[in-house]
């Protein structure tokens, strides 16, 4: 799920947990979750995967004319166009 800019603390000055498939923007890219953490990317990188850009479109309906790699984002689920050889497609994390 899409939770937008990484951050440490919630306002009430609590650490910020992500869980397994949280995705987030820190510092220009994309990462995902790949492990229950409190942690930044910069921080334990072995807890994310990076996944691309930061260029991310947030819509109920995909970009038009798409770029191979763009992501978008929908009810937050992160989208990446694909092409695997024979065919385009929207691929989920």
């Amino acid at each position: 799920m899409f939770r937008g800019n990484y951050k440490k603390t919630n306002i009430d000055g609590t650490p910020v947990g992500y869980i397994y498939g949280d995705v987030v923007l820190y510092e220009g890219k994309l990462y995902k979750a790949i492990f229950s953490t409190y942690e930044s990317p910069f921080q334990n990188s072995e807890m994310w995967e990076y996944i691309g850009n930061g260029s991310l479109f947030s819509s109920q309906t995909p970009p038009i004319n798409p770029a191979v790699g763009q992501q978008w984002e929908k009810n937050g689920t992160v989208y990446t166009y694909y092409y695997d050889g024979n065919n385009y497609s929207w691929v989920q994390f």
